[in-house]
């Protein structure tokens, strides 16, 4: 699970610009298309590469994370760089300046790569897959532009997976797989575009292609607890049965709200995945300037 994404280029590289302007009519996402290599090439090693350093302390135990990153500062750092980012290459095999595996093998960005063929075997394809090549796409799929889409969110979210040290999951929700899948399908049931993570528990905000906010809220038994020894008896029984939560983003920063505001913030959690309750809402929060 990555800490953060955002939308990052795509190049697709093609001779065939039949194939390229079809791509271009059918996906949605931000491509920039070439029809010669060389061109593509040049282009890409041209690229400004930015590895944005995540500020995240840890207790001796690594337990858990013991701070989240400071969002607003990070975003900062990002400010006219990440729209630019490139995170991920597809190429055509059989291109007569040269293939798609000396092309994908030039590249000296640390990008995510695919290859698309028509010619080539599977058998050969899953040869070639690793080396320099991150995946490989038949070009004769029936359903090829799903598989495309699905493939470069998979590919985009490793990419950004690679900028956060492997420890940081280390007994965190962010690596259990059915938190994993429930929130791979709130990504894709409401449209969401960018996300940052707010807490070690597994809590992020969200904004969809629409700029509004959305708040993807996941509480331990810990944080429950916490909630129901703060307020008075009304709320503590709601809380006590574990499918709701409080809880207010002030700042980038989760907190437990003053009491005349509880129902402002007071949400039904909508799954729930061992300690962990899950609530996702729609909420009364500008686009971070910086985001």
């Amino acid at each position: 699970m990555p800490f953060f994404y955002y939308p990052t280029k795509v190049i697709l590289v093609d001779d065939n610009k039949h194939f390229l302007e079809a791509m271009r009519e059918s996906l949605e996402e931000d491509i920039e298309y070439f029809s010669n290599p060389i061109e593509a090439l040049e282009y890409i090693n041209q690229q400004d590469f930015y590895i944005p350093e995540l500020d995240i302390s840890y207790d001796v135990n690594l337990t858990r994370l013991s701070s989240r990153f400071d969002l607003l500062e990070f975003n900062t750092k990002l400010l006219h760089k990440k729209r630019n980012s490139l995170s991920l290459v597809i190429s055509d095999y059989d291109m007569p300046e040269m293939n798609g595996r000396e092309f994908l093998s030039r590249i000296l960005l640390p990008v995510k790569k695919i290859m698309l063929t028509a010619i080539m075997d599977s058998r050969s394809a899953i040869e070639i897959k690793g080396d320099e090549i991150d995946d490989y796409i038949d070009k004769n799929n029936n359903n090829l532009v799903t598989v495309l889409r699905n493939k470069i969110y998979k590919l985009q979210k490793l990419y950004f997976n690679r900028l956060v040290p492997s420890w940081l999951y280390h007994n965190s929700i962010l690596c259990n797989a059915e938190f994993i899948t429930y929130f791979d399908e709130v990504i894709k049931s409401n449209d969401i575009n960018e996300y940052y993570l707010l807490d070690y528990t597994g809590s992020y905000l969200m904004i969809d292609k629409n700029d509004e906010s959305f708040l993807f809220s996941c509480h331990n038994n810990e944080q429950s607890e916490d909630a129901i020894n703060e307020y008075e008896c009304d709320i503590q029984k709601k809380l006590e049965t574990n499918i709701h939560q409080i809880t207010e983003l002030y700042n980038l920063q989760l907190i437990l709200p003053v009491q005349g505001k509880l129902d402002k913030f007071f949400y039904k959690a909508d799954k729930t995945i061992g300690e962990y309750s899950i609530s996702f809402a729609k909420i009364d929060c500008k686009k971070p300037a910086l985001i």
